[in-house]
Protein backbone atom coordinates (compact mmCIF):
# COMPACT_ATOMS: atom_id res chain seq x y z
CA UNK A 1 0.00 0.00 0.00
CA UNK A 2 1.32 3.43 -0.90
CA UNK A 3 0.45 6.65 0.98
CA UNK A 4 0.30 9.91 -0.87
CA UNK A 5 0.74 13.05 1.19
CA UNK A 6 -0.86 16.18 -0.18
CA UNK A 7 0.00 19.56 1.28
CA UNK A 8 -2.74 22.15 1.18
CA UNK A 9 -1.85 25.79 1.40
CA UNK A 10 -4.70 27.76 2.87
CA UNK A 11 -4.89 31.49 2.86
CA UNK A 12 -6.55 32.48 6.08
CA UNK A 13 -7.46 36.10 6.52
CA UNK A 14 -7.24 36.99 10.19
CA UNK A 15 -9.47 39.85 11.22
CA UNK A 16 -8.17 41.74 14.21
CA UNK A 17 -10.93 42.34 16.71
CA UNK A 18 -11.23 45.57 18.62
CA UNK A 19 -11.84 45.61 22.34
CA UNK A 20 -15.52 45.06 23.13
CA UNK A 21 -15.61 47.90 25.67
CA UNK A 22 -14.83 50.60 23.10
CA UNK A 23 -17.83 52.73 22.08
CA UNK A 24 -19.10 52.27 18.52
CA UNK A 25 -20.56 54.87 16.17
CA UNK A 26 -22.55 53.36 13.31
CA UNK A 27 -22.80 55.04 9.92
CA UNK A 28 -25.21 53.56 7.40
CA UNK A 29 -24.18 54.29 3.82
CA UNK A 30 -27.11 53.35 1.61
CA UNK A 31 -28.19 53.80 -1.97
CA UNK A 32 -30.52 56.67 -2.82
CA UNK A 33 -34.20 55.66 -2.99
CA UNK A 34 -34.30 56.01 -6.79
CA UNK A 35 -31.26 53.69 -7.06
CA UNK A 36 -33.16 50.94 -5.20
CA UNK A 37 -35.32 50.31 -8.30
CA UNK A 38 -34.01 47.96 -11.00
CA UNK A 39 -33.48 49.85 -14.28
CA UNK A 40 -34.33 46.75 -16.34
CA UNK A 41 -37.38 45.33 -14.56
CA UNK A 42 -38.58 48.45 -12.66
CA UNK A 43 -38.99 46.24 -9.58
CA UNK A 44 -37.56 47.13 -6.15
CA UNK A 45 -34.14 45.69 -5.36
CA UNK A 46 -34.03 43.08 -2.60
CA UNK A 47 -31.72 43.62 0.39
CA UNK A 48 -29.56 40.49 0.70
CA UNK A 49 -26.71 41.37 3.03
CA UNK A 50 -24.82 44.12 4.85
CA UNK A 51 -21.13 44.80 4.40
CA UNK A 52 -19.64 46.07 7.67
CA UNK A 53 -16.25 47.79 7.92
CA UNK A 54 -14.66 49.03 11.13
CA UNK A 55 -11.99 51.63 11.77
CA UNK A 56 -10.32 52.63 15.03
CA UNK A 57 -10.78 56.37 15.59
CA UNK A 58 -9.57 58.92 18.14
CA UNK A 59 -11.41 61.95 19.49
CA UNK A 60 -10.48 64.28 22.37
CA UNK A 61 -8.63 61.86 24.62
CA UNK A 62 -10.55 58.67 23.84
CA UNK A 63 -10.66 55.92 21.26
CA UNK A 64 -13.80 54.59 19.59
CA UNK A 65 -14.77 52.41 16.66
CA UNK A 66 -16.28 53.86 13.51
CA UNK A 67 -18.48 51.24 11.91
CA UNK A 68 -19.62 51.67 8.31
CA UNK A 69 -22.63 49.58 7.27
CA UNK A 70 -23.39 49.29 3.55
CA UNK A 71 -26.51 47.30 2.62
CA UNK A 72 -26.17 45.07 -0.45
CA UNK A 73 -29.09 44.72 -2.84
CA UNK A 74 -29.82 42.22 -5.58
CA UNK A 75 -31.72 42.46 -8.84
CA UNK A 76 -32.56 39.39 -10.87
CA UNK A 77 -33.30 40.00 -14.55
CA UNK A 78 -34.13 36.38 -15.33
CA UNK A 79 -30.78 35.27 -16.74
CA UNK A 80 -28.34 37.05 -14.46
CA UNK A 81 -28.16 38.51 -10.98
CA UNK A 82 -26.65 41.91 -10.25
CA UNK A 83 -25.44 43.16 -6.86
CA UNK A 84 -25.67 46.85 -5.91
CA UNK A 85 -24.07 48.62 -2.94
CA UNK A 86 -23.09 52.19 -2.09
CA UNK A 87 -19.40 53.07 -2.52
CA UNK A 88 -17.09 53.18 0.51
CA UNK A 89 -16.18 56.59 1.87
CA UNK A 90 -12.65 57.77 1.08
CA UNK A 91 -11.62 57.81 4.76
CA UNK A 92 -11.22 54.00 4.73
Amino acid sequence: MRLIVVKLLLKIKIKKAFSEDLPVTRNIIDLAEQEKICAVTNKPLVKIHEEISQKLAYKAGSYFIKEFIRPKYSSSTGTEETIFTAPMPECL
